[in-house]
C-alpha cells in the first residue's frame, strides 16, 4: 500500500497554527486560544497526519489520558 501520509505523536513536530485552523472548523474547540491549545497538548497525547511530499500537516487527534491505566 503507497500512502499519501504519514502520523507523527511528537508535540514539537505540531505546527501550532494548523492545529488552532483545524480546532476552529469544531463546534467544540473553535473559541480556544493558542495558549489553551498549547496546554491541552502537553497533557494529552497528540497525533499529526501530515503528508508525505511536503510535510504539511493535515490532521490532528488529541488522546486525553492519565497515563497510568489502560
Amino acid at each position: 500500500m503507497n500512502s499519501k501520509f504519514h502520523v507523527k505523536q511528537d508535540n514539537d513536530e505540531m505546527d501550532i497554527e494548523k492545529v488552532k485552523e483545524l480546532l476552529a472548523q469544531t463546534y467544540w474547540a473553535n473559541k480556544r486560544d493558542e495558549e489553551k491549545v498549547i496546554k491541552s497538548m502537553e497533557n494529552s497525547l497528540c497525533y499529526g497526519a501530515f503528508t508525505n511530499e511536503e510535510n504539511r500537516q493535515i490532521g490532528f487527534a488529541r488522546v486525553i489520558t492519565d497515563f497510568a491505566t489502560n
